[in-house]
């Protein structure tokens, strides 16, 4: 409840609040992924990528079967302070174990993109495309992954320069 209660916070632009209310999570369940991953992700919200690294980087220590989405949102948060490359390979990773998780496509495409490595991007691109044929841009743009709405338009227009219009 603490969890959700940090996010509700965080909609009412309460951040100190929803830093709290998180904390008091963690507190409760310190050796639970989900709630690691759950403060990367109220941070990254708040556009403090280095925090949600650390939080995802401990969510991943406590378990080797944490959900997808937790390395995935820690490859984005490297890609929101231009770590291309460990993102990249992060999402490789994911890819090992969900080859179908079109998440990790969508940020392997922005990492390799942003290394120059078009061809490569191009190929993770049309991925993205078999798993989720309808897959737009600007319709993954407006799910809000970042606030900072100049990383968000940066990170579509590396989408679109990877096939992903």
């Amino acid at each position: 409840v603490s969890a959700l209660r940090a996010f509700l916070y965080f909609i009412q632009k309460r951040w100190d609040a929803a830093r709290t209310e998180m904390q008091k999570s963690v507190q409760l369940a310190p050796q639970s992924p989900q709630i690691m991953g759950y403060q990367g992700a109220l941070f990254d919200l708040m556009g403090e990528y280095r925090a949600a690294i650390g939080a995802y980087k401990r969510a991943l220590s406590l378990s080797e079967h944490a959900p997808a989405w937790i390395p995935s949102n820690l490859g984005l948060s490297y890609l929101a302070l231009g770590h291309n490359e460990d993102a990249e390979h992060i999402f490789r990773e994911v890819l090992e174990h969900y080859p179908k998780y079109v998440r990790a496509w969508i940020g392997v495409s922005v990492a390799l993109i942003r290394q120059n490595k078009d061809k490569e991007a191009q190929n993770a691109a049309e991925q993205v495309l078999l798993l989720d044929p309808s897959f737009s841009s600007a319709a993954w743009a407006r799910s809000k992954p970042f606030s900072d709405d100049k990383l968000l338009d940066g990170f579509v227009a590396d989408l679109r320069a990877a096939g992903l219009d």
